[in-house]
Protein backbone atom coordinates (compact mmCIF):
# COMPACT_ATOMS: atom_id res chain seq x y z
CA UNK A 1 0.00 0.00 0.00
CA UNK A 2 2.82 2.68 1.27
CA UNK A 3 4.58 1.93 -2.46
CA UNK A 4 0.86 2.33 -4.13
CA UNK A 5 0.45 5.54 -2.65
CA UNK A 6 3.97 6.91 -2.82
CA UNK A 7 3.90 6.01 -7.00
CA UNK A 8 0.41 7.76 -7.24
CA UNK A 9 1.21 10.70 -5.12
CA UNK A 10 4.98 11.28 -7.30
CA UNK A 11 2.67 10.90 -10.49
CA UNK A 12 0.40 13.80 -9.40
CA UNK A 13 2.63 16.13 -8.06
CA UNK A 14 4.87 15.46 -11.47
CA UNK A 15 1.37 16.53 -13.64
CA UNK A 16 1.00 19.56 -11.56
CA UNK A 17 4.49 20.49 -11.82
CA UNK A 18 4.53 20.01 -15.57
CA UNK A 19 1.28 22.57 -15.49
CA UNK A 20 2.59 25.21 -13.99
CA UNK A 21 5.81 26.61 -15.76
CA UNK A 22 7.01 23.70 -18.45
CA UNK A 23 10.24 23.70 -16.04
CA UNK A 24 9.52 20.06 -15.69
CA UNK A 25 11.38 18.39 -12.90
CA UNK A 26 12.22 15.67 -14.55
CA UNK A 27 14.36 13.13 -11.83
CA UNK A 28 11.72 12.50 -9.22
CA UNK A 29 14.28 10.26 -7.85
CA UNK A 30 16.30 13.72 -6.91
CA UNK A 31 13.31 14.57 -4.24
CA UNK A 32 13.38 11.65 -1.99
CA UNK A 33 15.30 13.55 0.55
CA UNK A 34 12.80 16.13 0.49
CA UNK A 35 9.74 14.55 -0.07
CA UNK A 36 8.28 12.02 2.54
CA UNK A 37 5.17 10.13 2.12
CA UNK A 38 3.55 8.91 5.28
CA UNK A 39 1.66 5.35 6.06
CA UNK A 40 -2.04 6.22 5.99
CA UNK A 41 -3.55 3.14 7.32
CA UNK A 42 -5.88 2.33 4.18
CA UNK A 43 -6.85 -1.25 3.69
CA UNK A 44 -5.34 -3.05 1.27
CA UNK A 45 -8.81 -3.16 -1.31
CA UNK A 46 -9.23 0.76 -1.23
CA UNK A 47 -9.78 2.46 -4.59
CA UNK A 48 -7.66 5.17 -5.56
CA UNK A 49 -10.63 7.31 -5.22
CA UNK A 50 -10.28 6.55 -1.45
CA UNK A 51 -6.03 7.02 -1.30
CA UNK A 52 -6.99 10.65 -2.88
CA UNK A 53 -9.64 11.29 -0.47
CA UNK A 54 -7.37 10.41 2.63
CA UNK A 55 -3.87 11.54 0.80
CA UNK A 56 -5.30 15.01 0.02
CA UNK A 57 -4.14 16.94 2.55
CA UNK A 58 -0.49 15.53 2.44
CA UNK A 59 -0.90 16.32 -1.35
CA UNK A 60 -1.52 19.72 -0.74
CA UNK A 61 1.74 19.78 1.56
CA UNK A 62 3.90 18.19 -1.26
CA UNK A 63 3.03 20.16 -4.13
CA UNK A 64 4.11 23.38 -1.85
CA UNK A 65 7.47 21.90 -1.41
CA UNK A 66 7.49 21.40 -5.45
CA UNK A 67 6.57 24.82 -5.96
CA UNK A 68 10.24 25.97 -4.06
CA UNK A 69 11.81 23.21 -5.94
CA UNK A 70 10.03 24.39 -9.64
CA UNK A 71 10.94 27.83 -8.75
CA UNK A 72 14.59 27.52 -7.74
CA UNK A 73 14.80 25.17 -11.06
CA UNK A 74 13.43 28.25 -12.94
CA UNK A 75 15.50 30.43 -11.69
CA UNK A 76 18.83 28.67 -12.19
CA UNK A 77 18.39 29.19 -15.90
CA UNK A 78 18.49 32.95 -15.61
CA UNK A 79 21.96 35.16 -15.04
CA UNK A 80 23.19 35.91 -11.79
CA UNK A 81 22.09 39.22 -11.01
CA UNK A 82 24.88 40.27 -8.78
CA UNK A 83 23.61 40.86 -4.72
CA UNK A 84 21.43 37.69 -5.57
CA UNK A 85 18.09 37.92 -6.24
CA UNK A 86 16.90 40.23 -3.14
CA UNK A 87 17.02 43.53 -5.27
CA UNK A 88 14.54 42.17 -8.61
CA UNK A 89 11.53 43.39 -8.49
CA UNK A 90 9.43 40.63 -7.43
CA UNK A 91 5.64 41.85 -9.15
CA UNK A 92 3.02 39.04 -7.84
CA UNK A 93 -0.33 38.86 -9.29
CA UNK A 94 -3.23 36.27 -7.99
CA UNK A 95 -5.86 35.37 -10.23
CA UNK A 96 -4.09 35.17 -13.41
CA UNK A 97 -6.17 33.35 -15.89
CA UNK A 98 -5.79 35.77 -18.62
CA UNK A 99 -1.52 35.70 -18.79
CA UNK A 100 -1.35 38.88 -17.28
CA UNK A 101 -0.26 40.50 -14.48
CA UNK A 102 -1.57 44.86 -13.16
CA UNK A 103 1.66 46.17 -13.46
CA UNK A 104 2.59 48.15 -16.47
CA UNK A 105 4.81 46.80 -19.31
CA UNK A 106 7.98 48.77 -18.85
CA UNK A 107 10.29 47.37 -21.83
CA UNK A 108 13.53 49.26 -20.59
CA UNK A 109 13.17 47.13 -17.10
CA UNK A 110 11.62 44.35 -18.01
CA UNK A 111 14.28 41.75 -17.19
CA UNK A 112 14.80 43.06 -13.70
CA UNK A 113 11.35 41.93 -12.90
CA UNK A 114 10.23 38.40 -11.84
CA UNK A 115 6.76 37.79 -12.18
CA UNK A 116 4.97 35.51 -10.22
CA UNK A 117 1.28 33.98 -11.47
CA UNK A 118 -0.94 32.30 -8.97
CA UNK A 119 -4.10 30.71 -10.43
CA UNK A 120 -6.45 28.20 -8.80
CA UNK A 121 -7.80 26.64 -12.12
CA UNK A 122 -5.45 23.66 -13.67
CA UNK A 123 -7.39 24.30 -16.94
CA UNK A 124 -5.74 27.24 -17.41
CA UNK A 125 -2.24 27.42 -16.75
CA UNK A 126 -0.82 26.17 -19.77
CA UNK A 127 -2.37 28.98 -21.69
CA UNK A 128 -0.91 31.43 -18.74
CA UNK A 129 2.75 30.11 -19.14
CA UNK A 130 2.62 30.68 -23.03
CA UNK A 131 0.75 34.27 -22.59
CA UNK A 132 3.55 35.49 -19.73
CA UNK A 133 6.42 34.16 -21.47
CA UNK A 134 6.36 36.57 -24.20
CA UNK A 135 8.05 39.29 -21.66
CA UNK A 136 12.02 39.48 -21.12
CA UNK A 137 10.85 39.04 -17.53
CA UNK A 138 11.05 35.93 -15.64
CA UNK A 139 8.14 33.96 -15.30
CA UNK A 140 6.76 31.57 -12.08
CA UNK A 141 3.26 29.88 -12.66
CA UNK A 142 1.45 28.97 -9.18
CA UNK A 143 -1.59 26.65 -10.04
CA UNK A 144 -2.53 27.14 -6.16
CA UNK A 145 -5.70 28.25 -4.59
CA UNK A 146 -4.61 31.91 -2.43
CA UNK A 147 -7.04 32.32 0.27
CA UNK A 148 -6.95 33.06 3.96
CA UNK A 149 -5.86 29.50 5.66
CA UNK A 150 -5.15 25.98 4.44
CA UNK A 151 -8.64 24.96 3.90
CA UNK A 152 -10.13 22.50 1.38
CA UNK A 153 -12.29 25.29 -0.98
CA UNK A 154 -15.22 24.84 -3.42
CA UNK A 155 -14.41 26.35 -6.69
CA UNK A 156 -17.08 27.55 -8.84
CA UNK A 157 -15.68 27.60 -12.51
CA UNK A 158 -18.43 29.34 -14.47
CA UNK A 159 -19.55 29.65 -18.87
CA UNK A 160 -17.90 33.04 -17.81
CA UNK A 161 -14.42 31.44 -16.92
CA UNK A 162 -12.81 34.78 -16.04
CA UNK A 163 -15.91 35.16 -13.20
CA UNK A 164 -15.04 32.22 -11.82
CA UNK A 165 -14.22 32.56 -7.68
CA UNK A 166 -14.38 30.43 -4.93
CA UNK A 167 -17.52 32.57 -3.86
CA UNK A 168 -20.80 32.01 -5.11
CA UNK A 169 -22.55 34.54 -7.65
CA UNK A 170 -25.11 36.60 -5.76
CA UNK A 171 -28.74 35.89 -6.85
CA UNK A 172 -29.56 39.69 -6.27
CA UNK A 173 -26.59 40.50 -8.94
CA UNK A 174 -27.90 38.18 -11.36
CA UNK A 175 -31.72 39.92 -10.68
CA UNK A 176 -30.78 43.46 -11.05
CA UNK A 177 -27.81 43.21 -13.56
CA UNK A 178 -29.49 40.82 -16.66
CA UNK A 179 -28.39 41.39 -19.83
CA UNK A 180 -25.30 43.22 -19.00
CA UNK A 181 -22.53 44.32 -21.53
CA UNK A 182 -19.38 43.14 -21.88
CA UNK A 183 -17.40 44.54 -24.40
CA UNK A 184 -19.72 44.41 -27.36
CA UNK A 185 -21.41 40.92 -25.81
CA UNK A 186 -24.51 40.68 -23.41
CA UNK A 187 -24.23 38.34 -21.01
CA UNK A 188 -27.39 36.39 -20.69
CA UNK A 189 -27.83 34.35 -17.40
CA UNK A 190 -26.10 31.21 -17.92
CA UNK A 191 -22.96 33.62 -18.38
CA UNK A 192 -23.08 33.44 -14.81
CA UNK A 193 -23.93 29.80 -14.32
CA UNK A 194 -21.78 27.05 -12.90
CA UNK A 195 -20.48 24.78 -15.49
CA UNK A 196 -18.42 22.83 -12.76
CA UNK A 197 -18.12 22.92 -8.97
CA UNK A 198 -14.83 21.34 -7.65
CA UNK A 199 -12.93 21.10 -4.67
CA UNK A 200 -9.53 23.00 -4.47
CA UNK A 201 -7.03 23.00 -1.56
CA UNK A 202 -6.23 26.66 -0.45
CA UNK A 203 -2.98 27.98 1.14
CA UNK A 204 -2.04 31.67 2.24
CA UNK A 205 0.78 33.42 0.39
CA UNK A 206 2.45 33.71 3.89
CA UNK A 207 2.87 29.87 3.49
CA UNK A 208 3.68 29.94 0.08
CA UNK A 209 6.60 33.17 0.62
CA UNK A 210 7.86 31.08 3.68
CA UNK A 211 8.21 28.01 2.94
CA UNK A 212 8.23 26.98 -0.84
CA UNK A 213 11.43 28.93 -1.83
CA UNK A 214 9.05 31.94 -3.48
CA UNK A 215 10.19 35.34 -3.29
CA UNK A 216 8.32 37.87 -1.38
CA UNK A 217 6.11 40.24 -3.80
CA UNK A 218 7.36 43.73 -3.93
CA UNK A 219 4.12 44.62 -5.85
CA UNK A 220 0.93 42.84 -5.03
CA UNK A 221 -1.83 42.76 -7.20
CA UNK A 222 -5.25 41.04 -6.86
CA UNK A 223 -8.22 39.92 -9.40
CA UNK A 224 -9.89 36.86 -7.58
CA UNK A 225 -13.58 37.81 -8.34
CA UNK A 226 -14.70 38.62 -4.39
CA UNK A 227 -11.86 36.68 -2.40
CA UNK A 228 -9.47 39.37 -2.28
CA UNK A 229 -9.67 40.42 1.61
CA UNK A 230 -9.35 36.74 2.24
CA UNK A 231 -6.40 36.30 0.40
CA UNK A 232 -5.12 39.82 2.16
CA UNK A 233 -5.84 38.34 5.91
CA UNK A 234 -3.56 35.20 4.44
CA UNK A 235 -0.68 37.45 3.89
CA UNK A 236 -0.44 39.73 6.75
CA UNK A 237 3.54 38.54 7.34
CA UNK A 238 3.73 39.41 3.80
CA UNK A 239 2.33 42.77 4.20
CA UNK A 240 4.01 43.78 7.35
CA UNK A 241 7.39 42.75 6.15
CA UNK A 242 7.94 42.53 2.15
CA UNK A 243 5.39 44.61 -0.14
CA UNK A 244 5.35 47.82 -0.99
CA UNK A 245 2.12 48.35 -3.30
CA UNK A 246 -1.45 46.09 -3.67
CA UNK A 247 -3.36 46.69 -6.55
CA UNK A 248 -6.70 44.79 -6.01
CA UNK A 249 -9.87 44.38 -7.74
CA UNK A 250 -12.82 45.46 -6.08
CA UNK A 251 -16.57 44.98 -7.03
CA UNK A 252 -18.74 47.87 -6.19
CA UNK A 253 -21.77 46.09 -7.16
CA UNK A 254 -22.48 42.94 -4.86
CA UNK A 255 -21.66 40.38 -7.33
CA UNK A 256 -20.25 37.28 -4.88
CA UNK A 257 -21.75 36.22 -1.68
CA UNK A 258 -19.68 36.94 0.60
CA UNK A 259 -17.39 39.91 -1.00
CA UNK A 260 -15.81 42.08 0.61
CA UNK A 261 -16.74 46.48 0.11
CA UNK A 262 -14.40 48.67 -0.58
CA UNK A 263 -13.94 50.28 3.19
CA UNK A 264 -13.22 46.91 4.13
CA UNK A 265 -10.37 46.60 2.41
CA UNK A 266 -9.28 49.90 2.74
CA UNK A 267 -9.21 49.73 6.86
CA UNK A 268 -7.01 46.33 6.69
CA UNK A 269 -4.12 47.28 4.32
CA UNK A 270 -4.21 51.18 6.45
CA UNK A 271 -3.06 48.76 9.51
CA UNK A 272 -0.17 47.97 7.75
CA UNK A 273 0.78 51.60 6.73
CA UNK A 274 -0.69 51.30 3.15
CA UNK A 275 -2.34 54.36 1.87
CA UNK A 276 -4.97 54.61 -1.17
CA UNK A 277 -3.13 56.17 -4.02
CA UNK A 278 -6.34 55.94 -6.78
CA UNK A 279 -8.84 53.85 -7.91
CA UNK A 280 -9.46 52.93 -11.55
CA UNK A 281 -13.02 52.25 -12.54
CA UNK A 282 -13.62 49.23 -15.11
CA UNK A 283 -15.61 49.91 -18.20
CA UNK A 284 -19.11 51.29 -17.52
CA UNK A 285 -21.46 48.12 -18.14
CA UNK A 286 -24.79 48.72 -19.24
CA UNK A 287 -27.69 46.17 -18.08
CA UNK A 288 -31.24 45.42 -18.04
CA UNK A 289 -33.92 46.53 -15.04
CA UNK A 290 -36.52 44.14 -13.83
CA UNK A 291 -39.92 45.35 -15.27
CA UNK A 292 -43.00 43.09 -14.13
CA UNK A 293 -42.68 39.43 -15.07
CA UNK A 294 -39.50 40.23 -17.37
CA UNK A 295 -36.44 42.31 -17.59
CA UNK A 296 -35.66 45.30 -19.82
CA UNK A 297 -33.38 44.77 -23.14
CA UNK A 298 -32.20 47.76 -24.89
CA UNK A 299 -31.27 47.71 -28.73
CA UNK A 300 -28.18 48.25 -30.56
CA UNK A 301 -28.36 52.03 -31.10
CA UNK A 302 -30.01 52.54 -28.00
CA UNK A 303 -27.38 51.30 -25.57
CA UNK A 304 -23.94 52.98 -24.72
CA UNK A 305 -23.03 54.11 -21.06
CA UNK A 306 -24.10 52.16 -17.81
CA UNK A 307 -22.74 51.50 -14.17
CA UNK A 308 -20.07 51.13 -12.49
CA UNK A 309 -19.55 47.83 -11.31
CA UNK A 310 -16.12 47.14 -10.19
CA UNK A 311 -12.62 49.08 -10.09
CA UNK A 312 -9.22 48.53 -8.98
CA UNK A 313 -7.50 50.70 -6.23
CA UNK A 314 -4.04 51.10 -5.55
CA UNK A 315 -2.23 51.26 -2.34
CA UNK A 316 1.09 52.35 -1.78
CA UNK A 317 2.78 51.76 1.80
CA UNK A 318 4.13 54.81 3.78
CA UNK A 319 7.85 55.68 3.95
CA UNK A 320 8.48 55.39 7.30
CA UNK A 321 6.64 52.11 7.76
CA UNK A 322 9.25 50.45 4.95
CA UNK A 323 11.94 52.08 7.39
CA UNK A 324 10.35 51.02 10.57
CA UNK A 325 9.08 46.97 9.41
CA UNK A 326 11.41 46.03 6.58
CA UNK A 327 14.16 43.69 6.64
CA UNK A 328 16.02 45.74 4.00
CA UNK A 329 14.26 49.35 4.08
CA UNK A 330 17.26 50.60 1.92
CA UNK A 331 16.52 48.45 -1.04
CA UNK A 332 13.23 48.32 -0.68
CA UNK A 333 12.63 52.38 -0.62
CA UNK A 334 14.80 52.25 -3.84
CA UNK A 335 12.07 49.93 -5.26
CA UNK A 336 9.35 51.78 -3.90
CA UNK A 337 10.70 55.32 -5.29
CA UNK A 338 10.27 53.31 -8.69
CA UNK A 339 7.41 51.45 -8.02
CA UNK A 340 5.96 54.89 -7.50
CA UNK A 341 7.52 56.88 -10.43
CA UNK A 342 5.86 54.38 -12.74
CA UNK A 343 2.56 55.18 -11.69
CA UNK A 344 3.42 58.95 -11.66
CA UNK A 345 2.86 59.10 -8.03
CA UNK A 346 5.58 61.48 -7.86
CA UNK A 347 5.23 63.09 -4.37
CA UNK A 348 5.23 59.36 -3.07
CA UNK A 349 8.97 58.83 -5.36
CA UNK A 350 10.14 62.28 -3.21
CA UNK A 351 9.30 60.87 -0.15
CA UNK A 352 10.89 57.87 -0.63
CA UNK A 353 13.93 59.22 -1.71
CA UNK A 354 13.78 61.52 1.39
CA UNK A 355 13.24 58.25 3.38
CA UNK A 356 16.55 56.99 1.17
CA UNK A 357 19.16 59.41 2.80
CA UNK A 358 18.12 58.25 5.99
CA UNK A 359 18.27 54.03 5.37
CA UNK A 360 21.37 52.48 5.90
CA UNK A 361 24.34 50.89 3.55
CA UNK A 362 22.44 53.39 0.69
CA UNK A 363 25.51 53.95 -1.05
CA UNK A 364 25.76 49.72 -1.18
CA UNK A 365 22.45 49.28 -2.57
CA UNK A 366 22.86 51.99 -5.29
CA UNK A 367 26.25 50.52 -6.55
CA UNK A 368 23.87 47.87 -7.48
CA UNK A 369 23.08 49.79 -10.26
CA UNK A 370 25.04 48.55 -13.28
CA UNK A 371 23.09 44.92 -12.58
CA UNK A 372 19.18 46.79 -12.31
CA UNK A 373 18.25 49.50 -14.46
CA UNK A 374 15.63 50.48 -12.14
CA UNK A 375 18.43 50.87 -9.90
CA UNK A 376 20.07 52.75 -12.44
CA UNK A 377 16.86 55.32 -12.88
CA UNK A 378 16.87 55.86 -8.82
CA UNK A 379 20.54 56.82 -9.09
CA UNK A 380 19.58 58.93 -12.30
CA UNK A 381 16.73 60.89 -9.91
CA UNK A 382 18.58 61.07 -7.27
CA UNK A 383 20.87 63.06 -9.22
CA UNK A 384 18.45 64.97 -11.02
CA UNK A 385 16.43 65.92 -7.94
CA UNK A 386 19.14 68.18 -6.59
CA UNK A 387 18.51 70.81 -9.67
CA UNK A 388 15.23 71.06 -7.85
CA UNK A 389 16.13 74.27 -5.54
CA UNK A 390 13.43 74.39 -2.40
CA UNK A 391 11.09 75.99 -4.07
CA UNK A 392 6.93 75.40 -2.82
CA UNK A 393 3.39 76.39 -4.04
CA UNK A 394 1.68 78.78 -2.12
CA UNK A 395 0.18 77.80 0.71
CA UNK A 396 -3.85 77.82 1.57
CA UNK A 397 -3.69 79.86 4.16
CA UNK A 398 -1.79 82.60 3.27
CA UNK A 399 -3.97 83.20 0.42
CA UNK A 400 -7.74 83.19 1.63
CA UNK A 401 -8.69 84.74 4.73
CA UNK A 402 -10.58 82.49 7.35
CA UNK A 403 -13.48 81.03 6.56
CA UNK A 404 -14.22 82.61 3.06
CA UNK A 405 -13.03 82.64 -0.45
CA UNK A 406 -12.07 86.09 0.04
CA UNK A 407 -8.24 86.57 -1.12
CA UNK A 408 -5.17 88.48 1.04
CA UNK A 409 -3.83 91.25 -0.91
CA UNK A 410 -0.89 90.09 -3.37
CA UNK A 411 1.72 92.36 -1.11
CA UNK A 412 0.67 89.98 1.67
CA UNK A 413 0.46 87.06 0.22
CA UNK A 414 4.37 88.02 -0.96
CA UNK A 415 5.37 89.03 2.23
CA UNK A 416 4.03 85.54 4.18
CA UNK A 417 5.37 83.11 1.14
CA UNK A 418 9.32 85.11 1.38
CA UNK A 419 9.30 84.49 4.79
CA UNK A 420 9.93 80.85 3.90
CA UNK A 421 11.03 80.70 0.85
CA UNK A 422 14.57 82.49 -0.04
CA UNK A 423 13.70 85.31 -2.58
CA UNK A 424 17.32 84.57 -3.95
CA UNK A 425 16.91 80.95 -4.46
CA UNK A 426 13.51 81.89 -6.18
CA UNK A 427 14.67 84.72 -8.68
CA UNK A 428 17.39 81.98 -9.77
CA UNK A 429 15.61 78.87 -10.14
CA UNK A 430 12.11 80.83 -11.86
CA UNK A 431 13.96 80.57 -15.43
CA UNK A 432 14.31 76.57 -14.78
CA UNK A 433 10.93 75.91 -13.84
CA UNK A 434 9.63 77.75 -16.52
CA UNK A 435 11.06 76.37 -19.15
CA UNK A 436 8.67 75.15 -21.87
CA UNK A 437 10.90 71.87 -23.10
CA UNK A 438 11.58 69.19 -20.94
CA UNK A 439 14.35 70.03 -18.04
CA UNK A 440 16.37 67.23 -15.65
CA UNK A 441 14.38 64.77 -14.26
CA UNK A 442 11.67 64.74 -17.19
CA UNK A 443 14.55 64.52 -19.68
CA UNK A 444 15.74 61.55 -17.53
CA UNK A 445 12.74 59.50 -17.65
CA UNK A 446 12.47 60.06 -21.08
CA UNK A 447 15.98 58.50 -21.70
CA UNK A 448 14.41 55.13 -19.99
CA UNK A 449 11.40 55.43 -22.19
CA UNK A 450 8.87 56.63 -19.37
CA UNK A 451 7.57 59.24 -21.89
CA UNK A 452 4.01 59.53 -20.11
CA UNK A 453 5.85 60.51 -16.96
CA UNK A 454 8.13 63.23 -18.20
CA UNK A 455 5.09 64.57 -19.96
CA UNK A 456 2.75 64.57 -16.72
CA UNK A 457 5.66 65.96 -14.79
CA UNK A 458 6.54 68.70 -17.15
CA UNK A 459 2.60 69.71 -16.95
CA UNK A 460 2.27 69.41 -13.28
CA UNK A 461 5.56 72.02 -12.92
CA UNK A 462 4.37 74.63 -15.41
CA UNK A 463 0.56 74.52 -14.23
CA UNK A 464 2.09 75.06 -10.20
CA UNK A 465 4.78 77.63 -10.77
CA UNK A 466 2.59 79.75 -13.64
CA UNK A 467 -0.28 79.10 -10.40
CA UNK A 468 2.17 79.94 -7.92
CA UNK A 469 2.99 83.56 -9.77
CA UNK A 470 -0.47 84.08 -9.95
CA UNK A 471 -1.08 84.03 -6.47
CA UNK A 472 1.94 86.33 -5.84
CA UNK A 473 0.83 88.91 -7.77
CA UNK A 474 3.80 88.55 -10.59
CA UNK A 475 1.20 87.37 -13.41
CA UNK A 476 -1.51 87.97 -15.05
CA UNK A 477 -3.98 86.46 -17.92
CA UNK A 478 -4.40 88.32 -21.42
CA UNK A 479 -7.54 87.96 -23.11
CA UNK A 480 -7.18 84.65 -24.18
CA UNK A 481 -6.01 83.05 -20.87
CA UNK A 482 -2.36 83.04 -21.52
CA UNK A 483 -0.11 84.00 -18.82
CA UNK A 484 1.54 87.19 -19.17
CA UNK A 485 4.64 88.70 -16.45
CA UNK A 486 7.21 91.10 -16.53
CA UNK A 487 10.90 89.47 -15.37
CA UNK A 488 11.74 92.70 -14.16
CA UNK A 489 8.88 92.78 -11.29
CA UNK A 490 10.59 89.58 -10.13
CA UNK A 491 14.10 90.48 -10.16
CA UNK A 492 12.07 94.11 -8.03
CA UNK A 493 11.70 91.71 -5.11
Amino acid sequence: MYSRLKGYLRFRIARIVAAETREIVRDLEALKATVQVPELNLPAEASKEDILKKAQPEIGRLETQLHGHEYLSTLSHHEDRGDSNALCLRLHHVGGRDGARRFPVLSAFEPDFINVLYEADEDCVDDIGARISTLSSRQVVVNRCIGEAEATEKFFKLWNASASSILPISSAFIKNYRNMTEDTLECDPLTWEPIETRDVRSTTLDHVVGSAGVPPPDFLSLNTQGSELAILRGAQNTLQSNTLAVQTEISVATIYEGQARFDDITDFLSRFGFQLFTIMPHALRGHGFPLGAGTTRTPIGLRGGGAFVQMDALYFKAPSCVLENHADPTGDLAKALFLGFAYKYFDYSYACAEALSLAPDRDVVLAQSSNFKYLEFVVSYLASAQAYRPIYPVKWTDVFQAGTRDLFSADRIRQKYFQTVSKQEFKQTLPFLLTPEFIGLEKAAIAYGLTEQAELLKYARLSTIWGTLRYLGLCTDDSKGNPQFNIDDVYRL
